[in-house]
Formats: structure tokens, sequence, C-alpha cells
């Protein structure tokens, strides 16, 4: 089994960064780490993120994308389980 992949960019790990701090104040029920990890697994595993989109989004669509990705991640495979879909998700594959 092939583990989740973490391994940010420079850039996009400052994005994240950027999207924790926010969400300290955002969605104080969350803890940073776990933001840190569900956004950079939800990235980097099969939904990516427009992270500037998501780091400048109005309060509600912030807390929705955030606490959506918190509750609808698969912590084994870096996956949204299929229920939820950011709306500061970039298009995948297939998509138009």
């Amino acid at each position: 089994m092939e583990g989740i992949n973490f391994s940010l960019n420079k850039e996009d790990d400052e994005a994240v960064s950027k999207i924790v701090r926010r969400a300290k104040t955002l969605c104080p029920g969350l803890e940073s780490l776990d933001v840190f990890m569900d956004l950079s697994a939800c990235h980097l595993n099969g939904t990516p993120l427009d992270l500037e989109k998501l780091s400048n989004a109005d309060g509600f669509d912030f807390v929705h994308d955030v606490a959506g990705i918190a509750g609808h991640i698969d912590r084994d495979t870096g996956k949204l389980d299929g229920r939820f879909l950011p709306r500061c998700s970039l298009p995948r594959d297939g998509d138009k």
C-alpha cells in the first residue's frame, strides 16, 4: 500500500501555512497541524485546491472548505470520501 503524499513544494507550503493561520481564527475547533495535514493530503492526493482562491475566500466559503475537508478526508488515503467537493478545488482530469 502506497502512503499519502505530503510533499508540498515551497510555494504551496507557504500558501497552506497562510490558510492554517487564518483557520485558527475562523475555525477555532480545528487543530492547526490537522488542518495543515488535511489540506496538504487533499491537495496532493486527488482533489487539487486553488490555494490562492481558498486563502482569499470570504469567511463562509473558507470555513465551508476547511471544515468540509476535515470532515470528509480519508486519513488513510488522503482522498475525500466523495460526499464533499471544496468550492476552491481545481478542475480534476476529465472535469470540464
